[in-house]
């Protein structure tokens, strides 16, 4: 893939939902994400897709670059960028 996110602080992130009310797994099913796949991410053991991060962020009423740090193959710079750019 040609753009990493992950979890800036995803002890923060778990804070996040804890403090509105909800488990990981209410969480999850709220803003349409697989519950294992969400705990892959906080666990940093897989990355969102930037459609998943939107969702994540959107949940949490972030930005994305608020919560996630971004991670670009030298060869796709550009394109990176530009995707950066858009959100």
């Amino acid at each position: 893939m040609s753009l990493t996110l992950q979890f800036r602080d995803a002890t923060s992130v778990r804070k996040e939902i804890a403090i509105r009310g909800e488990s990981i797994a209410i969480f999850s099913k709220r803003i349409g994400v697989n519950y294992s796949l969400m705990t892959e991410y906080l666990n940093n053991k897989k990355h969102p897709s930037p459609p998943t991060a939107k969702k994540i962020a959107k949940g949490l009423d972030k930005e994305i670059k608020d919560i996630f740090s971004f991670k670009c193959l030298l060869k796709l710079y550009n394109y990176c960028l530009t995707f950066i750019k858009m959100i």
